[in-house]
């Protein structure tokens, strides 16, 4: 269920207000351990990712996925402030 609000939520920001998912979903409880929401992010990101891109990722592609944008973006974030010198 996280991963559906979590889904709704994500997709809501490319939609009008009028055409948005989330009111109708429930509140979620910050619970003891923030690990299942985490997680449950994670897998909405994927699904969110996949119904964009029609790509059909399984978690550790989708994680690879994720993890050399982020080595990108600390290359060019290197690169920028090395301009600066």
């Amino acid at each position: 269920m996280k991963t559906s609000i979590f889904a709704a939520a994500l997709t809501d920001v490319y939609k009008d207000e009028e055409d948005r998912e989330l009111p109708a979903l429930p509140k979620m409880d910050l619970g003891d351990d923030f690990t299942e929401d985490l997680t449950a992010m994670l897998f909405a990101m994927r699904v969110v990712a996949g119904r964009i891109t029609h790509n059909s990722w399984d978690i550790l592609e989708f994680t690879h996925v994720l993890n050399t944008l982020a080595v990108q973006h600390l290359l060019e974030d290197k690169e920028d402030k090395g301009d600066d010198d």
